[in-house]
Parts: structure tokens; C-alpha cells; sequence
């Protein structure tokens, strides 16, 4: 069983979209960090199936797409994640 699971994981499309998914989660963890810095405490950042979300403290935690950030909160969602 553990053969067939590595066999599957291990297949070109597969392991490299896990990759990716294991890169993004851990570029949007530090970005995370730092746009709550940038931000006093107002926004996070998660990531889930290779899409950013932004989490908004001051809204009771609401998590929404990262379209959804006005122009100037883009750029800081923007800095954080360059900056990570």
C-alpha cells in the first residue's frame, strides 16, 4: 500500500503540483507574518489549492479571495509576499 501510494504521489503531474502547494503554503505563511506587521494585525494570508486568501482580523477572522483588497491593502499584500 505504501508502494502504491509513493508510486502515485511520485508521478510527474502529481509530485510537481505538491511541490508547488507545499511552496506556496510556506511563501503565504511568511508573507502571513509580514503583512501582519505591514498591517498592524489587520490582515493574514492562507493559501489553499495554489489560490491566496486574505484573512481579516477586524471582520471577525472573514477570510475572502485577495481580489477582493482595495488598491493600497493590495500593495501590502503585494510587499509582504516579495518581502517573504
Amino acid at each position: 500500500a505504501l508502494a502504491d501510494e509513493l508510486s502515485r504521489l511520485l508521478k510527474a503531474d502529481r509530485f510537481l503540483a505538491y511541490i508547488l502547494e507545499e511552496a506556496l503554503r510556506v511563501l503565504a505563511e511568511d508573507g502571513s507574518q509580514r503583512l501582519e506587521q505591514l498591517s498592524q494585525g489587520r490582515y493574514a494570508l492562507s493559501c489553499e489549492k495554489q489560490e491566496f486568501f486574505v484573512v481579516d482580523h477586524w471582520s471577525a477572522d472573514e477570510v475572502r479571495s485577495v481580489r477582493t483588497l482595495s488598491g493600497g491593502e493590495s500593495f501590502l499584500a503585494s510587499l509582504a509576499l516579495a518581502l517573504a
